[in-house]
C-alpha cells in the first residue's frame, strides 16, 4: 500500500504585544494569551472560547468610518467594508484573535468557520499576513487550490525569506499535479532552511512521482539524517527501495516505522505487500491481518492492493 502523506503544515498562532490603558483591554489581552496557551496544549474548545472572549472585550461600537479617532482615542481600521456590520471599532488584538480562532476552528474541522474568521480579520486589518497564511491553508484543505496559491503568493511577497510558505505552496501545486512548479518551491524552501526535514520529504515524494529515483532517495536519506525518528521519511524511502527492487531494504524501512509507530496500519500493510514480492506469504498474511486489526477501514483498499500485487507477480 503506497503511503499517501500530506505534508504537515504550519499554521501560525501569533503573539502580539499590546499596551492596554484600560482594565477591559488588560482582560482582553489576558484572554487572548490564555487562548494561545490552550491551543498549544491541544485544548481547542478552550482556545476558541478565550479568543471569542478577547474579541468581545477588545471591540466596542464604531461611530465613525472616516479615520478619525473615537472618544477614547482609538482608530477604526481603514478598509473595513460597511457590510461587515458586526465588526466594530477594533483594537489590533481583535484582528489577531479572529485569525487565531480560525486556526483552532480549522483544527476542529470547521473549515467554513475558519474562513469566516480569516475574512473578518482581514476586513479589520488587510495587512495581517498571518490571516492570509492561515486562510491559504484552509483553502488548501478545501481543495480551493487557486485561492490557496493566491494567498500564499501574498505571504511570500511580504516576506520572501521564510521557508514554510514556499513549502506549502509546493504542496498545493503538487496536489494540483504541477510537480515541476512544486519542485521549484521545495528547492527554495530547502535553500532557505537546509535542515527542514519535512521539505526534504516533500521534495522526495515529488521526485519519486516524476521518476527521479536517485534524487528522491537522496532527499529521504537527508530527512532521516536530520530527524532519525521521522516515520514519513522511512515510508518514502521504503517506496523508492521497492521501486528499485531493493525489497530487503524496503522491509527494513517499514519495520523501522513499526518500531517507531507500533499502531501504523499503513506500515504493516505496505510491509506485507513487500513480503508477497519476496514469496513470504505467511509473513505477509500476518502483516495484513495486523493492518486490518489496527484499522478496519483499510480492509477494502488493502485487499485491492493485494490482488493487484499478486496479478503483477503472476505475470512475471
Amino acid at each position: 500500500m503506497r503511503n499517501r502523506c500530506v505534508g504537515s503544515v504550519l499554521i501560525l498562532i501569533a503573539c502580539i504585544a499590546l499596551t492596554a490603558n484600560a482594565q477591559s483591554y488588560d482582560v482582553a489581552r489576558d484572554s487572548y494569551e490564555r487562548g494561545r496557551q490552550r491551543f498549544l496544549k491541544g485544548d481547542l474548545d478552550g482556545a476558541i472560547n478565550d479568543f471569542t472572549r478577547a474579541i468581545e472585550i477588545s471591540s466596542h461600537p464604531a461611530g465613525d468610518r472616516s479615520g478619525r479617532p473615537d472618544s477614547n482615542g482609538r482608530f477604526e481600521f481603514s478598509g473595513v467594508p460597511a457590510s461587515v456590520d458586526r465588526v466594530r471599532l477594533i483594537d489590533p488584538l481583535t484582528a489577531m484573535a479572529y485569525a487565531n480562532r480560525a486556526v483552532a476552528r480549522s483544527r476542529k474541522g470547521d473549515a467554513e468557520g475558519a474562513l469566516a474568521d480569516c475574512d473578518l480579520a482581514l476586513a479589520i486589518d488587510p495587512g495581517l499576513i498571518h490571516a492570509y497564511y492561515n486562510r491559504a491553508l484552509v483553502y488548501w484543505f478545501k481543495k480551493d487550490f487557486d485561492l490557496a496559491i493566491s494567498d500564499l503568493d501574498r505571504v511570500i511577497n511580504s516576506n520572501p525569506r521564510e521557508a514554510e510558505p514556499y513549502r506549502n505552496r509546493g504542496g498545493v501545486r503538487a496536489e494540483q499535479g504541477q510537480l515541476a512548479r512544486a519542485l521549484i518551491d521545495y528547492d527554495q524552501a530547502i535553500a532557505l532552511n537546509p535542515r527542514h526535514a519535512e521539505a526534504y520529504c516533500d521534495r522526495g515524494e515529488a521526485r519519486r512521482k516524476v521518476g527521479e529515483k536517485e534524487g528522491a532517495m537522496s532527499d529521504f536519506n537527508r530527512a532521516i539524517e536530520i530527524n532519525a525518528r521521522m516515520t514519513r521519511a522511512y515510508h518514502g524511502r521504503a517506496g523508492v527501495r521497492k521501486d528499485q527492487n531493493d525489497l530487503i531494504g524496503a522491509i527494513s524501512d517499514y519495520s523501522r516505522v513499526i518500531e517507531l509507530e507500533p499502531r501504523s496500519a499503513t506500515a504493516y500493510g505496505n510491509r506485507g505487500l513487500v513480503q508477497l514480492c519476496l514469496g513470504k506469504d505467511a509473513e505477509a498474511a500476518k502483516d495484513f491481518e495486523q493492518s486490518k486489526r489496527l484499522d478496519p477501514n483499510i480492509s477494502a483498499a488493502l485487499d485491492q492492493l493485494i490482488r493487484e500485487e499478486r496479478a503483477v507477480l503472476e505475470r512475471e
